[in-house]
């Protein structure tokens, strides 16, 4: 088995991947605290998604998932379902020897799914890009699980106006209707 070592100060750390680096920066005296750590496997990390992926899927099925879980599986579900699927480039693969053909909603979804069991990422995300989340569907399905996810306050969308020198809002009047359709139907779904 590998081991590294963190010398942890005050102020900061550092690495010390073998252990005549961290002889060398310490002595008796030394006041800062040493973490050993012992490396396990070493996996590709294309696999380690596929792992988490094939362990979310495991917890589903046995019943296991958080409200959290539930609600951002609902979500990607219905992304999958609903989004159209938006400009086509191309992409670097993971090992950077060729590109591959790479759609808009391929790479949404794979950041969704990268995210997903990670509560405080998937909901930044959501509120990063909330403007194309909000304006994938008009269904109602796709807005009361988007606001499952991160409960919006609105669904303004603005734009800088040059002729006016200020911001201008651009919400779509039926993005609108639906969001507040959603908002009034969680709420009486949580009332309950």
């Amino acid at each position: 088995m590998e081991k590294i070592w963190i010398l942890k100060s005050k102020y900061s750390f550092k690495l010390c991947k073998n252990e005549a680096d961290l002889l060398r920066r310490i002595n008796k005296n030394s006041t800062q605290e040493v973490l050993e750590f012992e490396l396990k496997t070493n996996i590709r990390a294309g696999d380690y998604l596929l792992s988490k992926e094939r362990d979310l899927q495991l917890k589903s099925v046995l019943g296991e998932l958080s409200e959290f879980e539930q609600s951002a599986n609902q979500l990607i579900a219905l992304y999958e379902e609903l989004a159209p699927d938006g400009k086509e480039y191309l992409q670097w693969n993971s090992t950077r020897t060729n590109k591959e053909r790479m759609t808009e909603k391929g790479s949404w979804l794979s950041r969704l799914k990268k995210w997903q069991d990670n509560k405080v990422q998937f909901k930044q995300l959501i509120t990063d890009e909330k403007d194309y989340f909000l304006g994938v569907s008009y269904d109602l399905k796709w807005m009361k699980a988007l606001l499952k996810c991160h409960n919006f306050v609105d669904c303004k969308k603005f734009r800088w106006d040059n002729t006016v020198k200020r911001s201008v809002e651009v919400t779509d009047p039926k993005t609108f209707e639906v969001f507040m359709q959603a908002k009034l139907e969680l709420k009486k779904e949580r009332k309950k």
